[in-house]
């Protein structure tokens, strides 16, 4: 009869650890890419998901029906991943993901001729029970493209809320509920917010420093100078028209709103305002 020595290794199954159940039912999600894997290819597909978010935040169910329905907070759509701030109004939020999924996988695995799973096996998700936390998922989700080096400003990126909260998307084709957050933090300041990095230590799922090449002051004054202007505070007393357009090159180049406001002596407020200006 064969011996097993000490040294033979056990395989021990190890039971998923449950989800926490928020008592407010709303929540952070992320889903990921297989591998890590691009899960956007174009606009179409970026544009089939928000289809989906928009179906079941305007189409609740009726009681007799299973489909779930929500009410989204704040979104962001990355070339390999998902971040959705949402509140589960029916149903379960293993349903809910399981509709967004499930439809978005049909419809990318159809049109790039692929088979089999798309997102990581199991999505992430944790509980949001607070206003303070609720405004740290606002800035969070928001920053995503900063963080990830795809923009220096968050208007040129099409694909996250920051649009339905900047006002640039009709209130009739809105996805986001986006009342909850502008009750605690006014549009311009939460602008401000998404521009300065999170303290590494915040409790959201996946959180990474802020990538973005932060500038100093001094390097601010500099490329002012580069401009023409010795002294930042001029930007108080020229044209109006070309000091929004000094003020909207410098943000492009990576300068904060903060920081600006400290260079140049404009209110935060303003500079805000003229940054949060878009083209696309």
């Amino acid at each position: 009869m064969q011996k097993f020595h000490h040294s033979t290794i056990c395989f021990i199954y190890m039971p998923r650890k449950a989800r926490t159940v928020s008592s407010t039912g709303i929540y952070h999600v992320m889903m990921r890419g297989i591998n890590l894997q691009r899960i956007f290819e174009d606009d179409e597909d970026y544009e089939v998901l928000l289809l989906k978010l928009r179906q079941l935040t305007h189409e609740p169910s009726t009681p007799r029906s299973s489909t779930p329905s929500i009410a989204v907070y704040s979104y962001a759509l990355m070339p390999n991943h998902i971040h959705l701030h949402l509140k589960v109004l029916e149903g379960k939020l293993g349903k809910v993901i399981q509709k967004i999924a499930g439809a978005y996988v049909y419809h990318y695995n159809l049109r790039h001729g692929r088979i089999g799973h798309l997102f990581q096996e199991r999505y992430r998700s944790e509980p949001c029970e607070t206003d303070e936390y609720a405004q740290t998922l606002a800035r969070y989700i928001h920053q995503n493209p900063l963080v990830a080096g795809l923009t220096n400003n968050i208007n040129d990126y099409k694909y996250t809320s920051w649009h339905e909260y900047s006002g640039l998307i009709p209130e009739g084709q809105k996805i986001c509920d986006t009342s909850v957050i502008l009750k605690q933090v006014s549009k311009d300041d939460l602008y401000s917010l998404i521009q300065e990095p999170l303290d590494e230590k915040a409790p959201c799922i996946d959180i990474k420093p802020m990538k973005r090449r932060r500038l100093t002051d001094d390097a601010v004054a500099e490329m002012l100078k580069n401009m023409g202007y010795e002294n930042g505070w001029e930007m108080q007393s020229i044209d109006i028209n070309t000091r929004n357009d000094v003020i909207t090159k410098l943000v492009a180049k990576g300068a904060g709103i903060r920081q600006l406001q400290r260079v140049t002596g404009l209110a935060t407020k303003t500079i805000s305002k003229i940054a949060q200006r878009t083209t696309w």
